[in-house]
């Protein structure tokens, strides 16, 4: 029986394919916490602006400082619309990145299974082997002590 695992390239690529998936998760996962992070940072902004225009309006002002807060306040707004859908489909591409993973190191493990049967079939031929060797050894034995007692006897 061939010693080299047959399929010990796919064995090989698959494990290839388990470090990059790794690699490509932890970089996706990196991307999305700065997405999440650039929504907290907008949201926080807005939440500060909104109070700085509670301030200014218990304060008093003009037609054009509110429609300006207004204005600035709907492009907060927008803003953090559009930066939650980064983020979500940030978080999206996170969860595909896990399946992969997964996917690939369910293949590499069906591969080592594969591997350490191979290895054990090498293994209990070899064991077999040996046994037949031994057997043939101490029957040679067996028979040469045999031979050497009768030709005592004859003798």
């Amino acid at each position: 029986m061939n010693s080299q695992f047959p399929l010990q390239d796919l064995l090989d690529i698959a494990h290839n394919q388990v470090e990059e998936s790794f690699r490509t998760l932890g970089g996706q996962v990196a991307a999305e916490q700065e997405c999440m992070d650039k929504l907290s940072l907008l949201e926080r902004y807005r939440a500060e602006y909104q109070e700085r225009f509670r301030e200014a309006a218990r304060s008093g002002i003009t037609r054009i400082q509110l429609a300006n807060y207004q204005q600035f306040l709907a492009r907060l707004d927008t803003a953090i619309t559009q930066q939650s859908a980064v983020a979500e489909q940030s978080h999206a591409r996170t969860e595909q990145c896990q399946r992969e993973l997964i996917e690939h190191r369910s293949r590499m493990q069906a591969f080592i299974s594969l591997s350490t049967h191979h290895g054990n079939m090498l293994a209990a031929a070899e064991a077999r082997r040996e046994q037949k060797a031994s057997d043939e050894f101490a029957g040679m034995r067996f028979r040469e002590h045999e031979a050497a007692r009768e030709s005592e006897s004859h003798g």
